[in-house]
């Protein structure tokens, strides 16, 4: 089991969960521009319960060209809290979760990942599935 804390330096201490920054990345590979997908997240710590759920539109685009897919970007820290205290006097664990994607529009084609970033190294993992 990962320990709760990263201590950075005798004066520094930071939680586990709070080193890393997390991103959903989501592609339209068809280049629709009005495609959806529903996202669920688990909660895998208390048996599966569903956190949090919603419609996601994929209709960003950084450029006209057909190499610019349409694209969705979320960040999995601000969409949905993923704080489990131990107790009443103990930080936060972060949690273990399951990321399920549905899509929304018919005959959709899709790509998604999760990158995790460290806020300290700026490392950054690609979890694909």
């Amino acid at each position: 089991m990962p320990y709760s804390y990263v201590y950075l330096s005798e004066n520094v201490i930071r939680f586990a969960y709070a080193q890393y920054r997390h991103q959903l990345r989501i592609y339209d590979v068809d280049l629709r521009g009005d495609a959806a997908v529903r996202i669920r997240i688990f909660d895998k710590n208390t048996g599966g319960a569903l956190v949090k759920e919603a419609i996601i539109a994929i209709d960003r685009r950084n450029g006209s060209d057909p190499s610019y897919p349409y694209y969705a970007s979320i960040d999995l820290d601000a969409f949905f809290n993923g704080c489990r205290p131990f107790s009443l006097h103990t930080p936060c664990l972060g949690t273990d979760v399951r990321i399920e994607l549905q899509p929304v529009t018919p005959d959709l084609h899709y790509w998604a990942f999760v990158s995790l970033t460290n806020n300290f190294t700026q490392e950054v993992t690609a979890l694909t599935p």
